[in-house]
Parts: structure tokens; C-alpha cells; sequence
């Protein structure tokens, strides 16, 4: 991650206006990349990312990755090297409560956004930010290794495993031939400065939300 790499780089991030990606926004502007984003707008007020801004060289718009015109614009628009694909329904509570909207937008916003990227020419690499709750969990205790199998007994984790799997199909299927790399991060949750969301572990004190 050093500025002779990022500075100049054409760079696709989704989701930017959640925790992670304006923390990620924000690094990626520091080290120079010229950033492309599009998101929902900010789900918590105050927001992170509206108090991080201005953003100089953020070329951020507002829209859903279920809609594939949305997706197919985005990358237009971009004309990505780099793609950090992080735009999710994060939530496990919410996802009983919104099972439907969950699988819509994890699995048909990512596979929408990765059909977009399939003709793409300038697409180099794509990094799509999954989740530790894609492993098939049958209480052995132990950590699970990437080679264990994938599952979910809940809305949310089933989701982010199918988005998983629809990341490694297109990399095989499609992208990997093209000689463009995917990533699936299998990230856990974050903690720090800015993270209003619900339910989260360490609530924001910074926020005036109650610990």
C-alpha cells in the first residue's frame, strides 16, 4: 500500500458510504488513486462519510447495485483498474427481519456488479469483501480455514456464502481467462471511529450512542 502504486490508479469502490468503505475511501484518496463510488446513501446519522468530507478525489453518486443499469453505469463511469466491491447488507438482525432485501442485495448487487465487469477492458483486479460468516458452522469449536466448506443457517450468512461463490464462478468462468484477479476477503467485524451502525459490537461512544 504505498503511493507510487495507488497515486493516479483508476480505482471502483461500492459501498462508500458505509464504515468500512469511507474508512477505505479516505485511505485510497490519502495515497492519490482517483476514485469512482457508488452506494446507497448513508444508512446512520451522523454519518462517517459525510463527516470525513469534502472528498477532492472522490467521484461519488448515490444508487442500488440491484439495479444491473446502476452497476453497468458505475463501472462505465469509473473505468475501473481496481474494483473493492463492499456494498452490503451488514446487519445479521436485519437480515430476519429482511431476508428478501438481504439476498437482493448481497448476492443480485454483487453478481450484477461483476456482470458489469465481465466485458470490462480496464478491470485488472477485483476484490469482493465477504464476510467470516460464509463457513458451513456445525459448533466443533476451532477456527475454520478457507478450505472448509461454505454455509449459512441465517439469512445474512447464506448470503454473503452465495455471494462468495458467485465471485469465485465469475473469476473462473469468465475473468480469470481475461487474466483479471478476484479476491474474496472473508472479513470480520470492524472496529472503529465513525461505525453508528445497530448491533454493532462496540457501540460508538463518539456517536453519543449508549454503550
Amino acid at each position: 500500500m504505498t503511493p507510487e502504486f495507488w497515486r493516479g490508479r483508476r480505482v471502483l469502490l461500492t459501498g462508500h458510504t458505509g464504515f468500512k468503505g469511507a474508512w477505505l475511501a479516505l485511505w485510497l484518496e490519502r495515497l492519490g488513486a482517483d476514485v469512482g463510488a457508488v452506494a446507497l446513501a448513508p444508512d446512520t446519522e451522523p454519518s462517517l462519510f459525510e463527516a470525513l468530507s469534502p472528498w477532492p478525489r472522490l467521484d461519488g453518486h448515490l444508487g442500488d447495485l440491484r439495479d444491473p443499469a446502476v452497476a453497468l453505469e458505475a463501472v462505465a463511469k469509473a473505468r475501473p483498474e481496481i474494483v473493492f466491491h463492499l456494498a452490503a447488507q451488514a446487519l445479521v438482525r436485519r437480515s430476519h427481519a429482511q431476508p428478501v432485501a438481504t439476498f437482493e442485495t448481497n448476492v443480485t448487487g454483487t453478481v450484477n456488479l461483476l456482470e458489469a465487469l465481465r466485458t470490462a477492458p480496464t478491470v485488472k483486479a477485483v476484490v469482493v469483501v465477504t464476510s467470516d460468516k460464509v463457513y458451513a458452522n456445525h459448533g466443533r469449536g476451532g477456527a475454520f480455514s478457507e478450505d472448509d466448506p461454505l454455509g449459512g443457517a441465517d439469512p445474512y450468512s447464506a448470503s454473503k456464502a452465495c455471494q462468495d461463490l458467485a465471485a469465485a464462478a465469475y473469476h473462473k468462468s469468465f475473468l480469470a481467462a481475461r487474466g483479471v484477479g478476484v479476491g474474496r476477503a472473508r472479513a470480520g467485524p470492524g472496529i472503529g471511529g465513525g461505525d453508528g451502525a445497530a448491533d454493532r459490537r462496540v457501540p460508538d461512544c463518539g456517536w453519543g450512542r449508549a454503550a
